[in-house]
C-alpha cells in the first residue's frame, strides 16, 4: 500500500487501473498480509493492484456456470452482503438496492466457475462480485439509503429463504449498509466526492427504526457507506479506475449531516464507487514493520 500516497483533499486522484468502455469499477477488498487492493467490475473482472498476483483460477469440476445467489430484477444489484458461521454451514444476507434483504444456507451456493485473464484480471461468469462479511444471529445491521435514510435491521428477524422488503421512498434506494458496534465513525461519500463522518447511531434496546426510516441529511446524495477510526486512511475508488488515498480526518464529523464536505475531485462523466479503510496498524504491517 506504501506505492499510493495520500493525497490532500480535491486532488483529481490516480488513474490506476486499465478500465475498458463497457466496464465500470462497483467495489474494493482490502487484501491483509500483503501490500494489495481487490477491486472488482460491473463484468465479474478482479484486479490486484500493488504487489503479488492472483492465482490461478480453475473452472467447477463439472465445467457448468452455477446459479445466481438471487432473482434479479433488471437494474437491480446486491450492495451489502454479509456471511456467519451456524451448525459449520455458513448462513448468508443480501441486501439490493431496492431493498430486498434475503437470508439462506451456503451449502444452496454452487462452486464458481472463473476464465484466467492476467492483464485484465480474472473474469466471473455470473452475478455482480460480492464482498462478504461475518455476521451473527444478535447483529444488528444499519442500512443507509442514498437519501441518508438509516433503517435498523435486527438479523434474526430476517427468514430463512423468504425475502424481506424494506420500506423506500419513491426513487431512493440502498446506499450500503455496516454492522452496529464500537465508537467508530460512519463514513458517507456522494458519487461526485462529498463526505461527513457521523457518529454511529447508539443501538436501541427495545424498538426499531422501521417505516421510511430517520434521515441524517436533506441534500446530501450518499454513494458509499463504510465504518472508520479516527486514524484510519481510506482507500476510495471510483467507476474508471481510479484512487484516491487520504486520512479518514479529511471527513469532518457532524452531528447533523447538511451537505458534506466537498474532499474529492471527481470528473462529471466518472462517480464514486467505494471506500475502503485501512488502519495505521495494518499498513506497518503489510510493509513489514513490527
Amino acid at each position: 500500500m506504501n506505492g499510493y500516497t495520500p493525497v490532500p483533499r480535491g486532488h483529481p486522484g490516480f488513474p490506476t487501473l486499465r478500465v475498458s468502455p463497457e466496464d465500470r469499477v462497483v467495489r474494493g477488498l482490502l487484501v491483509t498480509g500483503a501490500e494489495s487492493l481487490l477491486v472488482m467490475t460491473n463484468r465479474y473482472r478482479l484486479v490486484l493492484l500493488s504487489a503479488g498476483q492472483l492465482p490461478d483460477a480453475r473452472p467447477a469440476p463439472d465445467g457448468a456456470s452455477p446459479s445466481p445467489l438471487m432473482s434479479l430484477e433488471p437494474g437491480e444489484r446486491v450492495v451489502w452482503a454479509g456471511t456467519w458461521p451456524q451448525e459449520e454451514v455458513p448462513f448468508w444476507l443480501l441486501v439490493t438496492r431496492h431493498g430486498w434483504v434475503r437470508r439462506f444456507k451456503g451449502r444452496d451456493v454452487t462452486a464458481r466457475v472463473y476464465e484466467n485473464s492476467r492483464l485484465r484480471g480474472i473474469s466471473e461468469w455470473w452475478g455482480e462480485p460480492r464482498v462478504f462479511l461475518p455476521v451473527w444471529e444478535d447483529d444488528v445491521l444499519l442500512v443507509l439509503t442514498r437519501e441518508t435514510r438509516q433503517i435498523h435491521l435486527p438479523v434474526r428477524i430476517v427468514s430463512l429463504y423468504r425475502e424481506l422488503m424494506l420500506s423506500l421512498q419513491t426513487g431512493d434506494e440502498v446506499a450500503g449498509g455496516v454492522l452496529e458496534e464500537g465508537e467508530e465513525l460512519l463514513l458517507l461519500i456522494s458519487a461526485q466526492g462529498r463526505g461527513v463522518r457521523h457518529r454511529l447511531p447508539v443501538r436501541k434496546k427495545s424498538g426499531w427504526t422501521w417505516g421510511w426510516g430517520q434521515r441524517l441529511s436533506t441534500q446530501l446524495e450518499v454513494a458509499v457507506v463504510t465504518r472508520v477510526r479516527e486514524r484510519d486512511e481510506v482507500f476510495v475508488l471510483s467507476e474508471q479506475g481510479r484512487v484516491w488515498r487520504l486520512p479518514a480526518s479529511e471527513f469532518p464529523v457532524r452531528r447533523r449531516v447538511v451537505r458534506g464536505t466537498q474532499v474529492l475531485q471527481v470528473s462529471s462523466t466518472d462517480a464514486v464507487v467505494d471506500a475502503v479503510p485501512v488502519s495505521p496498524v495494518q499498513l506497518a504491517s503489510d510493509n513489514g514493520v513490527g
